[in-house]
Order: structure tokens, then C-alpha cells, then sequence
């Protein structure tokens, strides 16, 4: 849900300004360079979220070399001993 709709849902508003938010505000990229709610929040999120794809992607593939280069499990169940046969017959 957009921050728009959500401050629809919680506030109340006259009409003149829900008819002022339904137009744009009159905010257009040639008057103002920098739209309210048209901007981030926090710039610094872009940079948590590439650092985070770069840590994930870091561990993918060291996952893959892991499954790749991994030793054979040690075989836990032995083979049945020899059947001797005793020479008294």
C-alpha cells in the first residue's frame, strides 16, 4: 500500500485536498527538482540493499564451490565378513 493511501486511510481531508493529492499536488519535474514523496526515504537503504545481494551472492557461491568440491562422506556400514567354510565336513 502506497504512503499516499495509508495517510488516506488514517487522516481525514476536505476535499479541496484530496482533489489537490489526486492531481499530484501540482509537483511536476520542471518547477520543482525534487518531488515531495517522489524521493528516498534513506539513501542509505540502497546501500544496505546491494551490500546484502552482494553477501547473498557471496554465499551462494561458496555454497556451490563447497557442493562441489566436497570430500565423499566415510562409509558408515561395513560389508559382511568372509564366509568360512570349516574343512570338517
Amino acid at each position: 500500500m502506497s504512503r499516499i493511501a495509508k495517510g488516506l486511510r488514517t487522516r481525514r481531508y476536505s476535499l479541496q485536498a484530496l482533489a489537490r493529492i489526486a492531481k499530484g499536488d501540482g509537483c511536476h519535474r520542471t518547477r520543482t527538482p525534487a518531488c515531495p514523496g517522489r524521493e528516498m526515504d534513506d539513501p542509505n537503504d540502497l546501500v544496505l540493499a546491494m551490500l546484502g545481494l552482494v553477501i547473498a551472492a557471496i554465499m551462494l557461491v561458496a555454497g556451490a564451490l563447497y557442493l562441489i568440491n566436497a570430500p565423499d562422506p566415510i562409509p558408515t556400514h561395513r560389508p559382511p565378513p568372509a564366509v568360512q567354510l570349516s574343512p570338517v565336513s
